[in-house]
């Protein structure tokens, strides 16, 4: 199976480092320092699965040289999908599938509008994996995927996927609900993620203190009641299991976190806008989502900003 990796961050770059350590043939789409380093040096892993490198890795920033693939894992920001819809373009075949390993609950979207639902599947990957430097990749935490059909139909498509992660170590599930499952994921971060990157601490300095917690609690008791408001299930105790769960687990240091502190526009829009967006949408009141939803806004404004700004003096 020919996969392509668009973009090759902390994520992106593991699941196609235990790819391709699988046996597929992996192409990584990424640019920068990260790209120069791979062409260099191959990409080095560190993680819970056991530490490996590739000497040798397949990698570019002009996807049309790689030619129509089988399997394409997108899991660049979401916000940045609007930009890549043309790169993205120069890889579909005749049986070309789309797979998003993004945030939130409607990345595939544009993907549908623009190449057709038929191709697109949904992945939720659970995971804290951090681009640490260039070519250095460190996964903490989690690592399982569930992939589905937008259409929750159980295909050979989707168990041809499961076969391909199924020669790693990395436990997959296909899921005939994997919009629920999205929904899933989408409380942990409404939760952490935000208060992991408002406050600048890990998520076990963010489960000590008495105050911050209970904001985490708060914010993932409003997403429970948006999800069921629309039909999704949850078990009856799901807060106390990610709170217990999370503190299980080592300090996580959130993609949102890093993307602030490297002075980088906030993916936030994708985890507490679509909190905010389908409250309002249902009538659920969601107070504590709205609050810390304001205040990523306006610290992705500031980093905005100081882009443009910088972008003005070059």
């Amino acid at each position: 199976m020919k996969i392509v990796i668009f973009g090759a961050g902390g994520i992106g770059s593991f699941y196609g480092a235990m790819l391709a350590k699988g046996g597929a043939d992996v192409w990584f789409v990424a640019r920068g320092r990260h790209l120069a380093a791979m062409r260099e040096k191959g990409l080095r892993v560190e993680s819970l699965f056991g530490d490996f490198s590739l000497d040798a890795v397949k990698a570019t920033d002009d996807a049309a040289e790689i030619g129509a693939a089988d399997l394409i894992i997108v899991s660049v920001k979401q916000y940045q999908t609007a930009e890549i819809l043309d790169d993205l373009q120069s890889l579909i075949g005749d049986e070309t599938i789309l797979l998003t390993f993004q945030n939130g609950i409607d990345g595939h979207a544009q993907l549908a509008e623009r190449f057709g639902a038929e191709r697109v599947m949904a992945g939720v990957p659970v995971i804290s994996s951090n681009l640490i430097e260039p070519g250095f990749v460190r996964h903490v935490a989690s690592g399982e995927v569930t992939i589905g059909e937008l259409n929750g139909e159980i295909t050979e498509r989707a168990n041809k996927i499961a076969r391909a992660f199924g020669n790693t170590v990395i436990p997959i599930h296909v899921a005939p609900n994997v919009r629920e499952t999205l929904w899933h994921k989408l409380l942990w971060n409404a939760g952490f993620s935000s208060v992991i990157c408002l406050t600048g601490c890990d998520s076990q300095e963010v489960l000590s203190l008495p105050e911050t917690r209970e904001i985490v609690e708060k914010a993932i008791a409003e997403a429970i009641h948006v999800g069921k408001a629309q039909d999704f299930n949850f078990a009856p105790n799901h807060l106390e299991l990610l709170m217990e769960s999370t503190a299980a687990k080592a300090p996580i240091r959130t993609s949102m976190l890093l993307d602030r502190e490297a002075g980088k526009p906030l993916e936030y829009e994708a985890i507490t806008g679509a909190v905010v967006k389908n409250g309002k949408r249902l009538g659920v009141p969601v107070p504590v989502n709205e609050i810390l939803y304001a205040a990523l806004k306006a610290i992705d404004r500031h980093n905005r900003r100081k882009i443009a700004d910088s972008a003005k003096l070059l």
